[in-house]
């Protein structure tokens, strides 16, 4: 090989020690390879159609696996970035893969009883109140609840004026499923409180899991004591609650009736047996004692809220930290990012098999401080429904 004009010393010998790996072949450049040489591909369309050949053609199967068929047979600089970038952009790929990604989580938790406050409905399938009304403080873990009939928001509106608001005071949060079971009707009657709203994203529970967790316990008690049918569980639901108030929750270290009142329930059995907890406070005989033991409570109960709000926090960021650990595929993506989003309601249709699971591009405006993301058409139209994230993906153009 005679060294090429314009050619220095250095890069001639680079060109030979290169040029020990290529050889000709009826007048194709061929690279040698074990077990078979490859080809070289330098036009970058006949790249693309080798491609569209053994990706599109042959099943849209992944990057390793395209890129093990065409490495086998073919090559050029950039071989394996061009195949992954390929495969990122395959539309068919992006918008049927039934993969969901996964993000780091953080742990959220109200610092003070009755300030953020979870609702959700229970679908009991009963004769006829068919609907359990659930409310549930973040912190402590209280409960109240209401069964009903039908979804109606200003039965709801009422019921939580009544029987929280009334009671406990106003919460500075209230999380609500982001389906349509409450109504904007609901939701204003909130805001005009002055209470902040946050919406959970449909077809993912897990953004609400504490009281999601919660109800399904106190689903399953019901049945247990009224039966199949179920036609008398609300005659039920009153003890129900009782005693999901008066049990230890794993995350506090507390039942939420201690957290509430400052000193654990005192149970027909107490007053029968005459145990500790069934003192006759009748019996205090000075002003002294009684104000003493009312002082002991109240800095007990302080004590209690301070360790329950912190083994809350503990337990909750070692649920987070071994999920993120296991779990997370990606990091959070960034604003003006253009995303598919995972349509979930296929999940449960018969006969949509073949339909997109994922929908857009739509491009991301924002992300919630719970990790679920704001998403707004293309010429900028904001979409009303939130999107957990693991229903969004990147999406990636050719």
């Amino acid at each position: 090989m005679n060294k090429p004009p314009g050619c220095s010393s250095l890069e001639f010998k680079q060109i030979l020690h290169k040029s020990a790996n290529f050889f000709l072949s009826n007048g194709v450049l061929h690279r040698i390879n074990k077990p078979f040489s490859q080809i070289v591909v330098t036009s970058p369309s006949a790249q693309n159609s080798i491609l569209n050949s053994l990706h599109e053609s042959l099943g849209h199967r992944g990057i390793v696996e395209t890129y093990r068929r065409i490495k086998l047979r073919f090559w050029w600089p950039g071989l394996k970035r061009g195949v992954t970038k390929w495969v990122q952009s395959c539309e068919a790929c992006q918008k049927r893969s039934s993969k969901l990604p996964m993000e780091p989580k953080k742990p959220t938790g109200a610092a003070t009883i009755f300030g953020r406050v979870s609702l959700d409905t229970v679908h009991i399938k009963a004769v006829k109140w068919k609907y359990l009304v659930i409310a549930r403080d973040d912190l402590s873990g209280w409960v109240e609840a209401v069964g009903l009939e039908k979804i109606q928001a200003k039965k709801i509106s009422q019921w939580f004026l009544d029987n929280w608001i009334y009671r406990y005071g106003a919460p500075w949060s209230v999380t609500v499923d982001g389906g349509s079971e409450f109504g904007q009707q609901f939701l204003k009657s909130l805001l005009e409180s002055g209470i902040n709203i946050k919406v959970t994203t449909p077809y993912y529970p897990e953004a609400n899991g504490m009281i999601e967790r919660g109800h399904q316990a106190i689903k399953d008690t019901l049945v247990k004591l009224c039966g199949k049918e179920g036609k008398k569980w609300r005659n039920y639901l009153p003890l129900v609650l009782f005693a999901d108030r008066i049990s230890t929750k794993r995350s506090t270290g507390y039942s939420p009736y201690e957290l509430v009142l400052g000193q654990p329930p005192i149970l027909p059995i107490d007053l029968e047996l005459e145990t500790f907890f069934g003192v006759d406070w009748s019996k205090v005989e000075s002003t002294q004692d009684l104000l003493l033991a009312r002082t002991q409570q109240l800095e007990n109960r302080d004590t209690i809220l301070q360790q329950a709000h912190q083994q809350l926090m503990d337990s909750r960021k070692n649920s987070v930290d071994y999920r993120n650990k296991k779990k997370t595929s990606r990091q959070p993506l960034k604003k003006g990012q253009l995303v598919v989003v995972y349509n979930k309601s296929l999940d449960s249709q018969f006969g949509k098999l073949f339909e997109n699971k994922w929908n857009g591009p739509y491009r991301i405006k924002a992300q919630n401080p719970g990790g679920s993301y704001i998403l707004e058409e293309l010429d900028g139209t904001e979409l009303a429904r939130r999107f957990a994230a693991t229903h969004v993906k990147e999406y990636h153009s050719r």
